[in-house]
């Protein structure tokens, strides 16, 4: 949400994490994941947000992707 430099190394680890989950995780499970990696990439690639910005996301529902992706692993546990 806040970045002072362009340095893709973390987006690579997280392209990285997603393709081990196509491994041994569920479809669904996998595609909550792609959703949460492109939302993470358009945050990253967004202009920085102040923390008053941040302090709201949560309960502006900003960040109901992660629900919903813990949702997903959760039914891939069943």
């Amino acid at each position: 949400m806040s970045h002072e430099k362009d340095d893709v190394s973390d987006l690579a680890f997280l392209c990285a994490l997603v393709a081990e989950m196509r491994r041994f995780s569920s479809r669904p499970v996998v595609d909550a994941g792609e959703m949460v990696m492109e939302r993470i990439v358009e945050t990253y690639l967004a202009p920085n947000r102040s923390l008053s910005q941040i302090k709201d996301m949560p309960r502006s529902g900003a960040l109901n992707f992660l629900l919903e992706f813990g949702e997903a692993c959760r039914g891939g546990l069943r």
